[in-house]
């Protein structure tokens, strides 16, 4: 369920509060009561559906690639599920399978391998192999560095990516990408 949070501060009480009637320091008289909270005008917005894409990482990759290549990665971003960044289908609650992807970013299938080479070779996207119910699949990982839907993310998931946002990993993403060109 989504919910919407007021935000309140606290704010320790200083020593010069005096009750005028006692001359006594309202902590001396209230020990207990050592912070006052205030209402704010801030309210946490917590819903389920929320996808936080680091800006700075996708304005460089908006400088490099094509729009409609930066749109098939936003597209990515919102399907992601888990503290491992797996893209799920959205009608099948499941991960994606590849032909499954291919068609939702309104690719052909020559076109979407060439796409995902280039994902995976600028670390934007990591295929992982393994079984499902007994049937070996590949799921898709999108890079946190870039977008991610929970708070958390699982450490290991950060072995598999670099870290987008340092220019020299940009740097040498850049000389990956225009050697195609």
């Amino acid at each position: 369920m989504d919910k919407i949070t007021n935000i309140t501060t606290k704010q320790k009480i200083s020593q010069e509060y005096i009750n005028t009637e006692t001359g006594e320091t309202l902590i001396s008289e209230l020990p207990s009561l050592a912070y006052v909270v205030k209402n704010t005008d801030l309210v946490v917005v917590d819903y389920k559906s929320f996808t936080v894409i680091n800006r700075d990482v996708m304005s460089f990759l908006e400088e490099m690639l094509p729009f409609a290549e930066i749109g098939r990665i936003n597209k990515l971003s919102q399907s992601i599920k888990s503290n491992w960044n797996i893209l799920h289908n959205p009608s099948t609650k499941m991960p994606y399978e590849l032909d499954e992807l291919a068609k939702d970013i309104q690719y052909t299938r020559d076109k979407f391998h060439v796409f995902m080479q280039k994902m995976y070779k600028a670390s934007i996207i990591y295929k992982l192999k393994g079984y499902w119910d007994g049937v070996e699949k590949t799921v898709i990982v999108l890079n946190p560095h870039l977008a991610k839907n929970t708070k958390t993310v699982n450490k290991e998931l950060l072995t598999l990516f670099e870290d987008l946002s340092k220019p020299s990993v940009q740097e040498k993403i850049k000389l990956l990408i225009n050697q195609k060109k």
